[in-house]
């Protein structure tokens, strides 16, 4: 058997029959609890480990044909809110189905193991899966309408006994890496020191790579990013719609702040951007709007602002940036689409825009998914 073993580290019902609904723009907040064999994980460690989550998976609610706006699902570790990590949750738009239900693309997975018998200690662009020591659980909010259905969120990983793990690893060492994007000509160095184990990793986990107490000394905080959005205003027509919120008297283009994807990095702060994924307004519609093209824009890079430089298709039925639940069927989905080759950004603004067909897309039928991974101090640029 392999070492670690992949493992469910959480698994939370919301019983609607329990709880009642769940009110507009509510949150519901599972406790980790403690639990023996044969009950399944609720997301607690025994104080003696140490975890790290490789992906999760959302079973989203549905009332009869209508699928429930389970709108935002995002991780919370040891008890804190782990704020790279957010996911649509409702049946149509997941970005977190089970995989075995994936039948275009892969899910998203949050990292390696950050250590295996086969490899040793994961690569620092590869360790980012998030760590905690004491506990995993999720926070899920409904959208503009409430939840009067049953729905159940899992998280997956790897738990470690943390004194093992520091006879295996007693320090994590890989040295600095290097980004270069060929395409841009950008490059981008992550400082990664030294961590030692001093015997029990519980002391020090956190600050490895994913981890959300890094950043000591001169080091490059690495993180797992995941992002959502839906488009608050309708679009004007044939003009980029960027989603980005801001505080203003100008309508935010996004509904919350959680959803700015209107990114400023500076000299310190890189993303390599993995997946990018847009779903337009379902065909056919009685107005003729659509999609027409989306991509991540760069505006400081000239020529190549655009990228990929030609954009990709977005319409409903020909496009290629679709992601969730599969047209006709009830339970078969797509992955976030995956970059051909994935993007450097570093000291500049990024973000993703559509464009539509020349009829203006209403309100809240656009949602945007970005993952890849983070790189620097967070709390600068607006990140």
């Amino acid at each position: 058997m392999a070492y670690p073993e992949l493992r469910l580290l959480g698994r939370w019902t919301r019983s609607a029959s329990a709880l009642g609904t769940q009110g507009p723009q509510s949150v519901w907040s599972p406790p980790p609890t403690l639990v023996t064999a044969p009950s399944l994980p609720q997301g607690q460690l025994n104080g003696k480990q140490v975890g790290a989550v490789a992906y999760v998976v959302i079973h989203p609610p549905v009332n009869g044909s209508t699928y429930e706006d389970l709108a935002r699902v995002q991780l919370v570790l040891d008890g804190q809110p782990y704020p790279w990590v957010w996911y649509h949750g409702r049946k149509d738009l997941n970005m977190a189905p089970d995989p075995t239900k994936v039948r275009v693309g892969t899910i998203i997975y949050l990292g390696d193991p950050p250590y295996s018998e086969e490899t040793g200690p994961a690569n620092p662009l590869d360790n980012t899966a998030p760590k905690f020591i004491d506990s995993v659980s999720v926070n899920a909010w409904a959208g503009s309408s409430g939840i009067t259905q049953d729905y159940t969120i899992e998280v997956w990983g790897w738990v470690y006994d943390s004194v093992k793990l520091a006879g295996l690893m007693p320090v994590y060492n890989p040295g600095n890496v290097t980004i270069q994007d060929t395409t841009s000509g950008l490059s981008f160095t992550a400082v990664v020191p030294a961590i030692e184990a001093a015997g029990d990793w519980r002391g020090a986990w956190l600050s490895l790579p994913g981890g959300p107490q890094q950043g000591a000394g001169n080091g490059t905080p690495i993180y797992p990013f995941v992002r959502r959005a839906k488009n608050a205003n309708a679009t004007v027509p044939s003009q980029e719609y960027i989603p980005q919120y801001q505080n203003s008297s100008t309508s935010p283009a996004v509904e919350y702040s959680t959803d700015n994807l209107y990114l400023r990095l500076n000299a310190r702060q890189a993303i390599l951007i993995k997946r990018f994924g847009v779903v337009g307004p379902a065909a056919s519609n009685s107005g003729g709007y659509d999609l027409l093209s989306a991509w991540i824009a760069t505006p400081a890079q000239g020529n190549h602002q655009r990228h990929p430089e030609g954009g990709i298709p977005a319409d409903y039925q020909l496009g290629r940036t679709k992601f969730g639940l599969l047209p006709g069927v009830s339970d078969r989905y797509a992955g976030v689409p995956e970059l051909e080759t994935p993007m450097l950004v570093t000291d500049q603004v990024v973000y993703p825009t559509v464009v539509d067909n020349g009829t203006s897309v209403p309100a809240d039928a656009i949602a945007f998914a970005v993952a890849g991974t983070f790189l620097g101090p967070a709390g600068e640029g607006g990140i």
